[in-house]
């Protein structure tokens, strides 16, 4: 069934298929350009994918493929190809297979965290890309979770929701410290029997940018 389109602007085309809607990215030729970044190389919804089933283990790009059935290998050998050559995953053993040697790979954790350094060259349209292709990893791993049979979100400890708060910046830094220590230990914590791999996509979204506060603050201040 060919998609019926739903709505395009200048940076992203939204598709409706049987399936529901997915976000298809309308990269331009400047922006493929800068394919160089850590974002951008981490900001894709095949090479999240791999990040997060590399993410505390060791496995060769065909062992990846096991959890990726959708997607080519030959697509996903150019992904984690990118990857390493980015330094986001590192290679950590080496296999021989039918003569053939293939390499073991691990998420780079020295190497994947987003800096402010990192974020302060971007533009609003850089940050919108960026973000619509977040969303739509989380939109692809959730359809995939849907297209399950005999689905029970209670009991699979599937959900989404979303909560207005406020809070001054001490309560915001206290809110993230406190649960910096859980997801941490969580984190370091290996597949093994009765584990299940949980996806936990975080949108924080203020209201207004403190900055612009500080910069009015700043701006009123020299008149007085």
């Amino acid at each position: 069934m060919a998609p019926n389109r739903v709505r395009r602007s200048s940076l992203s085309t939204l598709t409706r298929t049987k399936n529901g809607i997915i976000i298809i990215l309308n990269i331009d030729s400047e922006w493929s350009k800068m394919m160089t970044s850590k974002i951008d190389l981490i900001l894709h919804p095949v090479r999240m994918r791999v990040i997060q089933i590399l993410f505390g283990r060791k496995l060769t790009t065909r062992e990846v493929a096991k959890s990726i059935a959708d997607v080519p290998p030959a697509t996903l050998y150019r992904h984690v190809g990118l990857l390493w050559r980015g330094g986001i995953i590192s290679v950590v053993d080496e296999k021989r297979v039918r003569g053939a040697i293939e390499r073991v790979y691990t998420v780079a954790r020295e190497n994947i965290a987003i800096t402010r350094e990192d974020l302060r060259p971007l533009s609003r349209d850089d940050h919108l890309r960026m973000f619509m292709a977040f969303i739509a990893s989380v939109i692809g791993g959730f359809e995939r979770y849907l297209d399950q049979s005999g689905l029970d979100l209670a009991a699979d400890g599937a959900g989404y929701r979303q909560a207005t708060l406020y809070l001054d910046d001490r309560e915001l830094e206290r809110l993230g410290a406190a649960l910096v220590g859980p997801v941490t230990r969580a984190l370091a914590q290996r597949p093994g029997p009765g584990r299940r791999q949980f996806t936990v996509s975080t949108i924080v979204v203020p209201e207004s940018s403190i900055g612009r506060r500080k910069r009015s603050a700043s701006g009123r201040a020299r008149r007085d």
